[in-house]
């Protein structure tokens, strides 16, 4: 990833519930992506393809997600959360 020469993209916040949902769709120029749990309940999270629960990248209350080098990805990201919460996230390109 090469830092100071892209932009933000406009700020997101997603309601997720209890069927796996396409939060973030693929991106060629993603070049960072950051993923918050705002919400109270666990959310999970899938890469390409439909999250599932108590699978993927599960994030609790004020969970990060930051990608990094060994998880940069830039295909459609999915989340489920069988209580419901709220994520917010935030692209660079």
């Amino acid at each position: 990833m090469s830092g100071g020469s892209g932009f933000a993209n406009a700020p997101l916040s997603v309601n997720v519930g209890a069927a796996s949902i396409n939060v973030l769709p693929a991106n060629p120029f993603r070049k960072g992506l950051i993923i918050v749990n705002v919400g109270t309940n666990y959310v999970f999270l899938g890469c390409e393809d439909p999250a599932i629960p108590n699978g993927g990248i599960a994030l609790a209350q004020n969970g990060v997600w930051n990608m990094d080098p060994y998880s940069f990805f830039n295909g459609d990201v999915f989340a489920i959360s069988p209580s419901g919460t709220t994520i917010a996230i935030q692209e660079f390109q």
